[in-house]
Parts: structure tokens; sequence; C-alpha cells
């Protein structure tokens, strides 16, 4: 069995052109509308709808009293950003997602270094905030987050507290009744600076930090299940006997982006190497694309995000009508405010 799958993983699952499926020319970041405020990272992305996304929050790097609370949407039939109410909240590394047509934003630290529980819905047909119950877990950052509208749940995934406390619990919000409930854990190891998408009506989490090292475990969070984390999908590193996974070294990361376009999953920026619970001193930006195909549990590397631009972490990613978008993140010493379009049928242009 061994040899038979490491036989077919061989194949291209991305549409890469090489024998193992990596081919870095393939990919391009073609630049968008740049965000109307301040350059920022740390900040929380959601999406509503299949056209519009929201992008807010933040920390713009130059003083611990430039936590923002301003928010704008981006509508990709424009191309547009606009800016819409600003949250009740100035945060940094909180956590967001959306269920049932709402946005949510909530924990994450203030300009002391104060974790916070509190957690906010955001309208857009009202264009108005309001407050939900507070977050049932410890107040922490860091966190990642996934909306299941099939379910119609939020569900909040680990992160990290003070005295560099690393976490693994796990809590989903019912949008029908404004509840939070514990759910069930990570299964293998803590979790802080993840990132996660959904597809196909399930949640996905991977990459970030333990507090001993990058995680190299990938989670498929399936509400339908009684375990919900159920499914075993292959680490992405270099962890087996086999040559498939042979070229995975530089997947895993910390406050990467994740991004589904067309049924499959580009995962690129971040960082190589985890800093603090905080997130302090990350550096070793990680600028290496891969391509996750979910029908063979395939990686396959893809152009890295554009030597033109800055390489960054703590960046926020969003994915609309089958296309990924990425931007705002740091380098280490100021927020950015530009952002790009992943088109992966495109060979990577420098020049666009």
């Amino acid at each position: 069995i061994v040899l038979l799958a490491s036989s077919a993983v061989l194949l291209s699952s991305c549409n890469g052109t090489s024998y193992n499926g990596n081919d870095t020319s393939e990919g391009n970041f073609v630049k968008i509308s740049i965000l109307p405020g301040n350059g920022r990272y740390a900040a929380v992305s959601f999406t509503i709808g299949d056209s519009i996304a929201f992008v807010g929050t933040g920390f713009d790097g130059i003083n611990k009293d430039s936590l923002f609370n301003d928010f704008f949407k981006y509508n990709v039939n424009s191309g547009a950003w606009t800016q819409v109410a600003n949250a009740p909240i100035s945060r940094q590394m909180a956590v967001a997602f959306s269920v049932d047509g709402k946005g949510y934003v909530g924990t994450g630290l203030d300009k002391y270094g104060n974790f916070y529980r509190d957690f906010y819905s955001y309208n857009p047909t009202t264009d108005k905030w309001s407050p939900i119950a507070d977050f049932p877990g410890v107040g922490r950052a860091r966190a990642t987050a996934f909306g299941l509208d099939n379910v119609h749940k939020g569900i909040v995934v680990g992160g990290s507290t003070s005295n560099n406390l690393f976490l693994s619990d796990v809590y989903s919000f019912d949008a029908t009744t404004g509840t939070w409930s514990e759910d069930q854990g990570l299964p293998y190891d803590k979790r802080a600076g993840a990132s996660s998408f959904v597809l196909d009506g399930k949640g996905y989490v991977l990459g970030g930090y333990d507090g001993n090292a990058l995680s190299t475990y990938f989670y498929q969070y399936d509400p339908t299940t009684s375990n919900h984390w159920g499914k075993y999908l292959r680490q992405i590193d270099a962890v087996t006997d086999s040559s498939y996974d042979d070229t995975w070294t530089t997947i895993k990361r910390v406050d990467g982006v994740a991004m589904v376009i067309g049924g499959k999953v580009y995962y690129t920026t971040g960082a190589s190497s985890p800093g603090n619970s905080l997130g302090v001193s990350i550096g070793s930006p990680n600028s290496n694309t891969w391509c996750w195909d979910p029908t063979t549990d395939v990686w396959e590397q893809r152009s890295s995000y554009e030597s033109t631009r800055p390489a960054r972490w703590q960046a926020v990613g969003f994915s609309l009508a089958g296309r990924g978008f990425l931007g705002t993140g740091t380098s280490g010493s100021t927020g950015y405010y530009n952002f790009d379009e992943f088109i992966p049928s495109q060979d990577l242009d420098l020049n666009n």
C-alpha cells in the first residue's frame, strides 16, 4: 500500500509540470486596490456572501497606541474598497469568522498587552456592531477561526495567552441561539498563529506554533461526525520514510495565509521562526507558496510571494468567487496596506 501511494503522489495534482508536481514559476501575484486605511498587521478578515470581504483592526507597528478599530469592505465585482462602521474595539491578534450573513470579531490584545474575551457581531445590512456573549475560554490572542453556515456555527481554535501559554481548546458559537459551548479540543498539539479555511462544509486548521516547534499537524473539522477532528491528513513536513513528502520542508510556518481557489488551497506568507506567545520577534519570513489538492491530500510548491513586495507575516487573506486575495502584514518594523490576488493559472510575472 505504501509503494502504491508513493507512486500515485508523483502525479500532478495542482496542474504542476515537473515530475513531482512542484513548479515555482506557476502562479502569479497581481496587485489590486490598496487598503484605504493605515498599513497594519495582526488584523482580522471575514467574508459575507461570495462577493464581499471585510478587513479591520490591527496594529501599525509604530507605537503601542496605534491600534485600530476601523473596518473596510472589498467588493470583488467592482474591485473597490469602502469604509464601514468602526468596530467597538481597538485590538490586535483578534479573531474573526462569519455565519449566516453576519461577521463576528473578538478576543485579542489591547495596547497594554491585556488578553480579552469580548465578542461582537457585525450586520452588513444595517452597518452596525452589537455585543454578543463573551467568549467562554480564557482571554487569548493569535487564535484562528472559521464559520460553517451548514451548521450555523463559528469555531474558534487554540491561541496563546499570558505567561507564554499555548492553547489547544476549541469553542463553538451557535448563531441560532447566540450561545457558546466548549467543543472537542485539538487531538495532537497546541496551536497559536495557525491558519484556517473552509471547504465543502468542513473547516481546516494548519500551521502555527505549539510552544516548542512549528506544528506539522493538518486538521480537518467535520461537524457531521461525532469525532469532529477524526480525519487524519498528511503532516506538512518531510516526516515519512517515503519520498512523496521529501520537498515539503518549507510548508510549515506561523501566521501565514490560506486561500481556497478553484477547489484547491494555496498557503503562503508567514514566518519560519515562531517568536513568543505574543508573536514578538517572529522574523524569518516564509514566502514559499504551496498548493494542497483535497482529492489527493498532496502538496505541491508554486511561485513564492513576489520579491517585488516586502516579505511578510500576520497578513490577512480571504477567498471570494473562487478567487484568493491577501494583504496587510509586516516584515518586523511597520504594517503594510497593499493587497494582491493570487492567480494559479498564470505564470509568475514580476512586472505586472
